[in-house]
């Protein structure tokens, strides 16, 4: 863990030297060059259903709340998606608590047998 904190840190300082020899970064097109590798790390991790309404409703809702001051558009929009999945989660596991409690009877019939 140690070593991928030091060469985490490593390039963090050559990527600081390196960017500071840039005068004008802006016109070679890479400001969107963070958000795609955000988006490249979060799609693979959207595996189940609460995650992705999580993720749909924090971006729709990032996107719809950017007017807000201090970028708390961003910091709203979290909550929300974590809202959000949360609860289709619950709704998941309340869904599958009453299926296994349906089929106890079955079970117990079974048994009885």
């Amino acid at each position: 863990m140690i070593t991928f904190w030091a060469i985490w840190v490593l390039a963090d300082f050559l990527g600081a030297l390196v960017g500071a020899s840039f005068p004008h970064i802006e016109k070679y097109g890479l400001d969107f060059a963070m958000v795609a590798a955000f988006i490249a790390i979060v799609v693979p991790q959207i595996k189940s259903q609460a995650c992705t309404v999580a993720a749909v409703v924090a971006a729709v809702s990032g996107v719809l709340l950017v007017v807000l001051p201090y970028s708390l558009g961003i910091v709203v929009a979290s909550v929300l998606g974590v809202l959000a999945g949360l609860c289709v989660d619950l709704a998941e596991e309340r869904k599958q608590m009453a299926k296994t409690e349906s089929d106890m009877p079955l079970v117990e019939a079974m048994e009885n047998e």
